[in-house]
């Protein structure tokens, strides 16, 4: 048999057992060529393809073992322990190189023993174990040097480097990276060159030498590419990434680590897959994501404990603790803190436990021990400053001019800040200028200076924009802004004290449903279409996601609707396991979502300033606009007209106090769904009118006097108010609806580009209204009827229902649709709201698949349960509303709470037969919610009102531009 041939049959065997076989029955054909062949190829595959290699690795020793050639065994288990060893695995690839040496050693070969332990001193390393590395290293460098092996010595320098950088020995580590770069020079291998300088990125990071560290990777990633080495270009996306992140640059760290992960998972290295996710939590952390930076490093730490990588345990012990922390778990991210500390206190240096202290400082000083915060920062910073690692020190001063300003020093705290903003451009980075600048303007503040403080809190919120322009996820927009509103709500709270009530409406604007407004004033489209730019990849793995969730979601349901007890009982064994299954794929529909608006979007960033200003300018004369905006414990009420902002007033409660009254409203509300009327009568209803009689004291009596002349109010909530039904807020026996009309936004930036698409859309009798009802399999008993009476209302209806109202009939029509009305079930999923979702007979309608619509309809009415409740992240509201939004509809009827069907049919009803006859949108249903509270039936002989609770008639509400249809 030929060469090639037999080595070809050999490699292509299913498994070990099989190759023995086959060795056994061609025993006769081997050769010491076949054993120099099988070397030959997993030498050259031990980085491209590691798992390739390791399967040569082990054919080449069971061949060498038929043959008895114990030099070809050790050259394989040499060969085996590097690939495991490039594999993550590196106890079983130090046990290869200990059985290699065992042969070499009783040949004598010097040299070979000296090239097997280039490996095994990295096992080492990977291991923690950097006394012994480094020992072993010494003395094997000292072999190969004797015997001018330029190339193998360069790859155990580049290892001894790596220790030596762990080890915060910074200046021999550079010593000897460049000793190992002239080393692979001197031996003509390019790509070993390559190498050691992504370890020498890794060097440079550690410095703060970030632009050094990039350009030299602009330098050796083509020709890594080019050599197709795998392994390391993997690698140097990582280094990549983890530059990016610390330069502030958190979408392109985002790409970059998914980069890197990917090339590890097509290596087969679970390892290093793992040590990405690691990394990666971090951003998820500056992101304010903290549930995701959680779970990333939760899942990486039992496979890196697996490996006995120690020193990535202790990291991803780190980063869970800033995680808990961010999720206020205070007691448990202290313990995390402190066990990541003292692994970094006893095996990694003084700098490691350093960097742990910084998220540390944080957490004591809000958990009330200032001094110790302080301490700790003081003892940091001296690391920082011996290591000159300015960045990090920049960080500690910061943090220490926080303790200080604790403490009443606003001097300490100045020479602080001020010397984080002196530091060169390419190492004062935005992410450091906001805090400095944010720490200055508090302390002009202490010393009475308040136009200086107003300059430095510009300056705070112009390095934090200059971070957001750089974000094309609008997710990432907004949960970057939700621990960076302070510095919004001082420049509000300042331009206010200057009396400039516009500038300060200006900077609410801009903290409010900002990254929605950029999102919808560049009309973004997240939907597949046949444009450049479109990632065909993505969109394709998108579709199978969302097939499989659609199963499991059926699967879910059919297990919680199970019937008879023994059915029941197996449900609610296989109910957890299919929620976890559930959830899985949602998080990868989350990130393949993020990766398409990512390639989809260029930078999602506008002048924000503007919006508000064509809004006042497109306020009819009779309608005025309130703008509530808290800031931590106080709430503002702004008044914008026609002419400008009228007012600006602090409510004479705290938030606090507000919410406690929120929350005993929202329990006489909700309680009334499916209890005894004469409990809701004489309980609940006055305890609804108490409260929303002191609400109304609170929040709009102070305005009466710029608001009473107008007919329209628009109100743009914040914080817990966006789940406040304003319109049923009462006034002596009325309420605030029989007094104006009322419609609600966002924020009055997005009122005017409502107001704008509006204007734009066709009117014209070729398009059609879409109407569907489904009654979630007779559970909804009036949602049919709902459907009807709506069709009967409205010209041109195409009505589908029960099992005609299908997501297909939603996606094939509603591009064509001048009104869209979906009568269903509907589910706010607090937990992750863009698969909150309307009930439709083949599966659910869900924000994603809203996403990817594309509405011409003037208006769209989700008729179902809490279809406008969202979750709040950095002042941007997520869920069903938004959806819409972005698909393009300027006004939307929604509700706030679980809706009964019966009232809501009748409403509805009311509702279209108002928007026939030409009222605008919100005064239809106006008319439609007084006209149900006065409906009357006679009951056991008493004519009584069974809608007048405004748990029947106040749930919906109208989002965006008022208008007719």
């Amino acid at each position: 048999m030929a060469l090639d041939t037999l080595m070809a049959a050999l490699l292509d065997l299913p498994n070990e057992s099989a190759v023995q076989d086959y060795l056994a029955e061609h025993r006769s054909e081997l050769s010491p060529q076949i054993l120099e062949r099988l070397s030959q190829r997993a030498e050259h595959l031990q980085r491209k393809n590691p798992r390739e290699a390791l399967w040569a690795a082990n054919v080449l020793l069971h061949a060498s073992n038929c043959l008895g050639e114990d030099r070809a065994q050790a050259t394989a288990l040499r060969i085996k322990g590097t690939c495991l060893m490039f594999l993550g695995q590196y106890q079983a690839s130090i046990a290869c190189y200990a059985q290699a040496q065992e042969i070499r050693a009783r040949y004598g070969e010097r040299l070979e023993l000296a090239r097997l332990q280039i490996g095994w001193v990295a096992a080492l390393k990977n291991l923690a174990r950097y006394d012994e590395a480094l020992q072993m290293g010494l003395e094997t460098g000292q072999v190969l040097g004797a015997y001018e092996q330029w190339g193998w010595l360069a790859k155990l320098e580049m290892n001894l480097g790596s220790i030596y950088r762990l080890t915060d020995r910074r200046a021999e580590a550079l010593a000897i990276y460049e000793q190992s770069l002239e080393h692979f020079r001197r031996a003509q291998d390019p790509v070993g060159a390559a190498q050691v300088q992504v370890n020498m990125v890794r060097l440079l990071s550690c410095q703060d030498r970030h632009q050094d560290a990039l350009r030299l990777l602009g330098k050796v990633r083509p020709i890594l590419e080019e050599c197709k080495e795998w392994l390391t270009l993997a690698r140097a996306d990582l280094n990549l990434a983890t530059l990016s992140f610390q330069l502030g640059r958190y979408h392109k760290a985002w790409e970059y680590y998914k980069r890197a992960r990917e090339g590890f998972e097509r290596l087969g290295n679970e390892m290093e897959a793992s040590i990405v996710d690691l990394y990666h939590s971090q951003v998820y952390l500056d992101l304010n994501l903290f549930p995701e930076a959680l779970e990333l490093a939760q899942n990486a730490q039992p496979i890196l404990e697996r490996l006995g990588l120690e020193r990535y345990v202790a990291l991803a012990q780190f980063h869970q603790a800033s995680a808990r922390w961010g999720l206020g778990e205070a007691q448990a991210a202290l313990e995390l803190f402190q066990q990541a500390r003292d692994f970094f206190v006893t095996h990694q240096g003084k700098s490691w436990a350093a960097l742990v202290d910084l998220d540390r400082i944080a957490l004591l000083r809000a958990t009330g021990r200032p001094a110790e915060a302080l301490g700790v920062a003081q003892q940091a910073a001296e690391v920082f400053a011996q290591e000159k690692m300015t960045i990090r020190l920049a960080q500690t001063r910061l943090l220490m001019a926080e303790c200080y300003i604790d403490y009443g020093q606003p001097a300490l705290a100045q020479s602080l800040c001020q010397a984080v903003l002196d530091l060169p451009p390419e190492q004062c980075l935005p992410t450091l200028a906001y805090r400095a600048s944010y720490g200055l303007g508090r302390v002009a503040e202490m010393q009475g200076q308040a136009e200086h403080a107003h300059t430095h809190y510009q300056a705070a919120f112009q390095a934090i924009e200059t971070i957001r322009q750089t974000l094309r996820v609008d997710e990432f927009k907004a949960s970057f802004l939700e621990d960076k509103l302070a510095v919004y709500q001082a420049l509000v709270r300042q331009s206010l004290e200057m009396g400039r009530w516009e500038q300060a409406l200006d900077y609410v604007e801009r903290s409010k449903s900002s990254a929605l407004l950029d999102l919808l004033s560049r009309q973004v489209e997240l939907r597949a279409a046949s444009e450049p730019g479109i990632n065909a990849e993505a969109w394709e793995r998108l579709r199978r996601l969302k097939e499989e969730w659609r199963w499991r979601q059926a699967k879910l349901d059919r297990l919680r609707k199970a019937g008879d007890e023994e059915e029941s009982s197996r449900a609610a064994r296989s109910d957890e396991t299919v929620c976890s299954e559930l959830q899985s794929v949602e998080r990868e529909i989350i990130q393949v979502l993020r990766q398409i608006q990512t390639s989809r979007c260029g930078a999602l960033f506008g002048d924000n300033g503007r919006f508000w200003r064509n809004a006042q300018e497109g306020l009819a004369k009779d309608a005025a606009l309130i703008e509530y905006f808290c800031m931590g414990d106080r709430v503002l009420a702004f008044v914008l007209t026609q002419q400008g902002v009228q007012a600006c007033e602090e409510l004479p409660y705290s938030l606090r106090e507000i919410k406690r009254s929120l929350g005993a409203l929202e329990l006489a509300l909700k309680g009334a769904c499916g209890l005894a009327a004469e409990y809701v009568d004489s309980v609940l209803k006055p305890m609804a009118q108490r409260h929303l009689s002191w609400l109304y004291t609170v929040l709009i009596a102070p305005l009466a006097a710029w608001i009473g002349q107008y007919r329209t109010l628009i109100i743009a909530p914040d914080d817990a108010l966006y789940y406040l039904p304003f319109h049923a807020l009462q006034v002596e026996s009325a309420c605030l609806l029989d007094k104006h009309t009322i419609h609600y936004v966002p924020s009055a930036g997005i009122l005017g580009l409502c107001s704008q698409t509006q204007m734009t859309l066709a009117r014209g009798e070729e398009l059609t209204a879409l109407i569907m009802g489904y009654s979630d399999r007779g559970r909804l008993r009036h949602v049919c009827d709902e459907a009807r009476a709506v069709a009967a209302a409205v010209s041109n209806p195409l009505l589908f229902q029960e099992e005609e109202a299908t997501l297909d009939k939603v996606t094939q029509h509603a591009e064509h649709c001048r009104l869209i009305h979906l009568a269903s079930h509907g589910a706010f999923r607090a937990d992750s709201p863009l698969f909150s979702s309307l009930s439709l007979a083949d599966e659910p309608l869900n924000v994603i698949d809203i996403y990817h619509l594309r509405l011409n309809a003037a208006l769209v009415t989700l008729s179902a349960c809490e279809t406008g409740v969202g979750r709040l992240r950095g002042d941007d509201l997520f869920g069903l509303v938004r959806g819409c939004l972005h698909a393009g509809a300027p006004s939307l009827v929604v509700s706030l709470w679980r809706v009964d069907d019966a009232s809501t049919t009748l409403l509805m009803s009311d509702f279209y037969k108002r928007l026939a006859s030409g009222e605008s949108i919100a005064n239809a249903l106006r008319g439609a919610q007084q006209a149900l509270r006065q409906v009357e039936r006679v009951v056991q002989g008493k004519r009584i009102r069974p809608y007048e609770h405004p748990y029947y008639w106040a749930p919906f509400f109208l989002i965006g531009a008022d208008g007719r249809v």
